[in-house]
């Protein structure tokens, strides 16, 4: 009965919640318990990493077992692909600092807060993904969709793009595939940009 109720536009607030409620568990973690983190406990980076990779299979599980989830395949199968791809990207971020801890490449503290900070913010940005789409028109909201490429772009992509470089080069810890990742995503956002501005 309960799944029966659960449409999609629910499952899109319901991800808004668990989203603060994952930025909020990941500050605590990092501040209160960051330097203590020991890979010999049980309980220590490696399980923290197994846990945080569960938030891109919890993603796909609600976005399809929405009662209505055949209704919207097109946005599903868009939200699962680009949501999917970042919410990994943010994780990968978040392992930099964890990586930090263990292997220890000289990066310092600041730059290890700019990265979870930075993760956060692409966490919280990503159910403004969901709120882009017009549910009822089946299409995005264009003015909405503009304005979150344009902040996904600058704010997430590009500085995850320049933290990585440094990362790349001046610490030598290797970041190619994320580089790469964020570089394509860039110009997937300008051409995106220009198709909402410029519709067929």
């Amino acid at each position: 009965m309960l799944f029966q109720e659960a449409k999609l536009r629910r499952l899109f607030y319901i991800w808004g919640l668990y989203v603060f409620g994952l930025v909020v568990s990941i500050a605590f973690v990092f501040e209160v318990v960051g330097d203590s983190l020991d890979k010999e406990r049980f309980l220590g980076p490696n399980v923290l990493k197994a846990t945080l990779c569960f938030t891109p299979l919890l993603l796909l599980l609600l976005l399809n077992t929405a009662s209505d989830a055949s209704e919207y395949k097109d946005v599903v199968s868009k939200l699962c692909v680009q949501m999917t791809i970042d919410l990994f990207d943010a994780v990968e971020m978040l392992d930099i600092v964890l990586d930090e801890k263990e292997h220890n490449y000289g990066i310092p503290k600041g730059f290890g807060v700019v990265m979870i900070v930075l993760a956060c913010l692409s966490f919280l940005l990503s159910p403004w993904q969901m709120a882009e789409n017009d549910l009822d028109e089946e299409k995005p909201r264009r003015c909405t969709a503009i304005l979150r490429n344009i902040v996904e772009m600058v704010v997430i992509n590009f500085a995850f793009l320049i933290v990585r470089l440094v990362i790349f080069f001046e610490y030598k810890k290797d970041e190619s595939i994320f580089i790469a990742k964020n570089g394509i995503a860039i110009i997937l956002s300008v051409i995106e940009i220009r198709d909402l501005r410029h519709p067929k």
